[in-house]
């Protein structure tokens, strides 16, 4: 697998810096008719050279390996907002250019610190999907929870048998760390909140109880208004980020009102967007999707890989990961495009 991944940055590597994928992008690429549209989504942002625990870019981004990624998009590709390609794909017309929309989901304070300075500096626009319970607070979602709790504790190793009977997992080096960190939240992520919620409250005694308040890592809505009076658009992303699928539909269907009734209160505008946490097809039904339309959003975002061609699509609007280095994000956004209705490659 590390061979089959080196050998594909070597080749994507040669093709961007040596020309070629440019001139098949200008001379090739862009004389098509006709495209699908992409929604590139990312979560949170670090600054240069900063060290994180998770494991995707998509989770979290050195801004600096962003703008890059932004350069190369407005080089070759129609950057619009959410509103615009959703518009466009509701009234069945063709885009005419390879068109690229922006998401970021939860709404983490480095969404103001760190990208909105970004896409204010290049004339762009995007759309951030808010877990509003946490907005101007110093509380954190459960993922994070748990990132804070292992990165601060000063035990140096673990057992916890009810989600790995027998592991040992070894947190006395930052690689130690890491890999429990990736381990439990892919256990946890996948149960009720209830109990996942009973599980760190576990896992955070083994650890010695560390501290996890160090400030507000959320968004304010202070912040919020101020980027939207600056065109960045805000969507719902529930109230406190439950995986839909795991709880009650009644339940499931507060979530999303409630997240778009307070930010349209918040905002004073029409709230037109929602995008499920977590997003995977097992984790939100056709029941939600129609709740999401009869109450007002114009589009659902999920986290399924693929492109986006019909009207129907914006009720399970797909989206793709970015991709490092910007190499291999060149190359396989250009995949995508090709692929067309597949959903992954």
């Amino acid at each position: 697998m590390i061979a089959k991944k080196l050998l594909k940055t070597v080749f994507c590597s040669l093709a961007y810096y040596s020309g070629a994928l440019h001139i098949y992008l200008r001379y090739f690429f862009l004389r098509q008719k006709g495209y699908p549209a992409i929604i590139i989504n990312y979560h949170g942002f670090m600054r240069p050279n900063a060290k994180t625990m998770e494991d995707v870019p998509v989770v979290r981004m050195d801004i600096d390996d962003f703008g890059s990624q932004l350069k190369f998009l407005k080089r070759y590709f129609c950057i619009v907002p959410l509103d615009v390609m959703v518009k466009t794909l509701k009234e069945k017309k063709i885009f005419e250019k390879p068109t690229i929309a922006l998401t970021a989901d939860d709404g983490y304070k480095d969404n103001y610190d760190l990208l909105f300075p970004v896409l204010k500096e290049n004339g762009v626009s995007a759309t951030i999907f808010l877990v509003t319970g946490f907005v101007g607070t110093d509380q954190k979602i459960w993922f994070e929870k748990l990132l804070n709790l292992i990165t601060h504790s000063k035990v140096e190793k673990i057992i916890f048998e009810e989600l790995y009977p027998a592991e040992e997992f070894k947190l006395n080096s930052w690689f130690g760390k890491q890999r429990a960190y990736i381990r439990f939240k892919q256990k946890l992520k996948d149960l009720s909140p209830k109990i996942r919620d009973e599980y760190i409250d576990k896992i955070s005694r083994l650890l010695g109880d560390p501290p996890v308040d160090f400030g507000a890592t959320m968004l304010s809505w202070g912040q919020v208004r101020e980027m939207a009076g600056a065109g960045i658009t805000f969507g719902a992303h529930t109230v406190r980020h439950p995986i839909l699928s795991k709880i009650p539909v009644k339940e499931a269907k507060e979530e999303i009102a409630l997240s778009k009734e307070k930010i349209e209160k918040e905002l004073g505008s029409k709230t037109c967007h929602f995008s499920y946490p977590n997003g995977r097809e097992e984790d939100f039904n056709l029941e939600l999707a129609q709740y999401c339309r009869q109450i007002g959003f114009e589009s659902v975002n999920t986290g399924c890989y693929g492109t986006n061609r019909n009207a129907e699509d914006v009720w399970a609007l797909k989206r793709i990961g970015p991709e490092l280095p910007l190499a291999n994000f060149a190359f396989d956004l250009i995949k995508f495009f090709l692929k067309q209705d597949k959903n992954a490659f």
